[in-house]
């Protein structure tokens, strides 16, 4: 009877075990570093360009070593991968609309702090839309980005990480001659998670590894 207690308190013991090891391994912070390349740039738009848009990249890449740094644990978070600025080069009188249809392609490298690994997680898509500019002062941009690639999910040490678009920002109003736009930013979302198995898995798998155990002695008992 003392050895089946202590048997039963060994599987307990193994399964809580186990809960907590998945547990502690979900809660861990997943450190991580970005850098983008958007290209291509400048872009030109349709006809006789009155404009010139122009795609800013987040350094450094395709090393992001020195780059910005989040925790893309638990929820995960936002990552401005770059940004829109547009540029009136036109000659008075200032009255025109450019129309602007461009496939670009954002390209963000992510390195894993923990296991150093890089890998590249490549999106394209269509920024559209005109700019316009009446008498030189009055100004109206409206331009939007369509993404066209589906969320990108990749394991990076012992870690999965999952990336994808969540928003563009307009450009700001271009303010008159010779005047540039206030940026328009790109952001996409990271979130990653341990590549461990789930917490009743382990916990299964202890209680199945003490239980063929426990066979063994009781076998080895009978035979004696």
């Amino acid at each position: 009877m003392l050895h089946r207690r202590l048997g039963f308190l060994a599987l307990a013991a193994m399964a809580a075990l186990c809960l907590a090891s998945a547990s502690e391994a979900r809660a861990a912070v997943i450190d991580f570093q970005y850098g983008t390349n958007l290209t291509p740039t400048p872009i030109a738009p349709l006809g006789v360009p009155h404009t010139s848009m122009s795609l800013h990249s987040v350094a450094p890449f395709p090393d992001p070593s020195a780059g910005p740094v989040g925790d893309a644990s638990g929820v995960g978070t936002d990552i401005v991968v770059g940004s829109v600025t547009i540029k009136d080069i036109s000659l008075p009188p200032h009255t025109y609309t450019d129309a602007y249809l461009k496939l670009i392609t954002v390209d963000v490298a992510v390195k894993d702090d923990a296991s150093g690994v890089i890998k590249d997680f490549v999106f394209m898509g269509t920024l559209s839309g005109t700019v316009k500019l009446t008498g030189g002062t009055s100004g109206q941009t409206n331009i939007t980005f369509t993404e066209i690639t589906a969320p990108i999910t990749q394991v990076l040490g012992t870690n999965l990480y999952t990336v994808s678009f969540v928003n563009f920002q307009n450009p700001g109003i271009i303010p008159g001659t010779g005047g540039v736009t206030l940026a328009g930013n790109m952001t996409d979302h990271i979130v990653a998670q341990p590549v461990v198995p789930e917490p009743s898995t382990m916990a299964l798998a202890g209680i199945g590894s003490l239980g063929l155990i426990g066979v063994a002695i009781r076998r080895r008992r009978r035979q004696a």
